[in-house]
């Protein structure tokens, strides 16, 4: 527990030295929900078919700024970086895992993120007209579960993305790949309702509804409750999977890695 707590207070004071850097990122991430919204509440108003009404389409991408900043995450360049560059070293016999700094850098960045974010999103959600869904706690309470498992799919996804690094010179086409599949199918550019139905079929089969899509078909109440927890089930089950999968790339990563000069 001091070993976390400590991790924090290293990340926090980190974070806080550039945080000018963090509010220009926080900014920059929130041009495309507004653009692609702007769109939308142009479609439904010219009278055109749309997947969502109005209303749910502000929802959406109201939420979408908040779960998507909680399920963003940015290590594995770094990871990467650090691999070809022999400067994992110090990781290899440090006494607090690695898996843990890169935790607490990411959680501490997030909080930093939102304390920007909650006022942008307050005026948004004023222009916009924003209505607060009412729904059951129960959906709350698998709202905010379902982003927390979704954080962590995308969190072990990115280190495991990095961790390539140990085989491949250059791991940026692979990581280029999955930004893409990730743009299209995990409700980041579109809702997955407004993808063809063979696409959404497909989604259903990939871990990036996981990842983001599946929290804000919650809190749109889009879901029956054998969905939910279907939903909640194959996060846990993505979750402990992604998990085992870094474990494997940092142990068998870390047996064939070799660094001079650190």
């Amino acid at each position: 527990m001091k070993k976390i707590l400590a991790y924090f207070r290293i990340s926090i004071t980190d974070t806080l030295e550039y945080r000018g850097d963090v509010l220009l990122y926080t900014f920059s991430g929130i041009a495309l929900p507004v653009t692609t919204l702007l769109l939308w509440i142009a479609v439904t108003t010219s009278g055109s078919s749309s997947p969502l009404s109005r209303a749910e389409f502000v929802s959406y991408y109201i939420f979408l700024l908040i779960v998507g900043l909680w399920v963003s995450n940015w290590a594995s360049f770094f990871i990467s970086r650090d691999i070809r560059l022999g400067k994992m070293s110090p990781w290899l016999v440090k006494p607090a895992p690695f898996i843990l700094y890169q935790a607490t850098n990411n959680i501490s960045e997030k909080f930093l993120k939102s304390a920007f974010l909650i006022p942008v999103m307050f005026i948004l959600a004023v222009v916009f007209r924003f209505t607060w869904p009412l729904l059951h706690p129960f959906v709350w309470i698998s709202f905010i579960i379902s982003v927390a498992l979704a954080g962590g799919i995308a969190f072990f996804i990115d280190i495991s993305l990095g961790l390539l690094a140990f085989w491949i010179d250059d791991s940026s086409a692979a990581r280029e790949i999955f930004s893409i599949l990730h743009l299209i199918f995990s409700g980041r550019l579109l809702p997955l309702y407004a993808l063809p139905l063979g696409l959404q079929n497909i989604s259903f089969f990939l871990p990036f509804r996981y990842m983001l899509s599946l929290p804000l078909e919650i809190v749109l109440n889009k879901l029956s409750g054998y969905q939910l927890l279907t939903g909640l089930s194959i996060q846990i089950f993505l979750l402990v999977l992604t998990f085992l999968l870094y474990k494997f790339l940092w142990q068998r990563g870390t047996r064939r890695y070799s660094a001079a000069g650190y």
